[in-house]
């Protein structure tokens, strides 16, 4: 009776904590929308799937082109400002649940994972990422979805790193930042490997990321090494390419 009390109280306290977070993100703070900028690029990517191409009709090298493939799938349901508002709602729902899941099986400590969600839930930024047609929230799904599956294969069983690896692999056409992702696989596998961890099994999610990110930067070394010049600017400003360097292949 006491154990199924305490059940109740610990479900009570997350669904409260959904629900702030949730309030703060079902409202805008405008009937009106502006699409235009990083919104209106995407959009325009989505609408020229496959391609990965802007209205100039050159393969866009700033961003991976998961974000605006996923846009465009879900804009045959939705009109596409409306889809583009919905996945960034339902990634921040799943980085939710997803972030409870790790705190849980890393900490196994309720409380700090309630104050942690808590301050998630009421994070500016975050909430702010819930509203718009980017791909920032997307991308921290596939981060937090990634690093959970990972240390779930380390300390519970090594099935679960084909679920790291295929999310891993998406994060890795979505953005550059899968970068600190690679980087967090690592200090990972240092932190919670125990007996049952095999190396040949938790390297696997790590190098799926990066041959699939390698994919996406050869792409990139390409296009610059058959061009002089190239859109790869801020909203398509053309910029000279032909003297690139490692950082530039890496992030443009």
């Amino acid at each position: 009776m006491k154990i199924a009390k305490k059940i109740d109280k610990k479900n009570i306290m997350l669904l409260s904590v959904f629900f702030v977070f949730i309030i703060l993100r079902a409202f805008a703070d405008s009937s009106i929308a502006f699409i235009g900028g990083d919104n209106a690029k995407y959009l325009a990517l989505a609408r020229n799937f496959p391609h990965h191409t802007l209205d100039n009709h050159q393969f866009f090298i700033l961003h991976g082109p998961m974000y605006p493939y996923v846009l465009h799938f879900l804009s045959y349901l939705f009109e596409d400002h409306n889809a583009g508002l919905l996945l960034s709602f339902v990634s921040s729902i799943v980085t939710f649940f997803a972030l409870y899941k790790l705190l849980m099986l890393i900490t196994k400590n309720f409380n700090l994972t309630i104050i942690t969600l808590l301050l998630f839930s009421l994070s500016v930024e975050n909430v702010q990422f819930a509203h718009y047609i980017q791909r920032e929230a997307f991308m921290l799904m596939l981060f937090t979805l990634s690093i959970y599956f990972y240390v779930k294969g380390l300390v519970i069983d090594k099935k679960f790193m084909y679920l790291s690896a295929l999310f891993g692999a998406i994060t890795a056409l979505t953005t550059d930042h899968v970068i600190f992702l690679i980087l967090a696989f690592a200090a990972a596998y240092f932190i919670f490997r125990n007996e049952k961890s095999r190396l040949k099994h938790s390297i696997a999610p790590i190098i799926v990321t990066i041959l699939v990110y390698s994919m996406f930067l050869s792409a990139r070394l390409y296009i610059y090494a058959t061009n002089e010049y190239y859109s790869t600017g801020v909203d398509g400003v053309v910029e000279k390419v032909s003297d690139f360097g490692i950082k530039q292949i890496i992030s443009p």
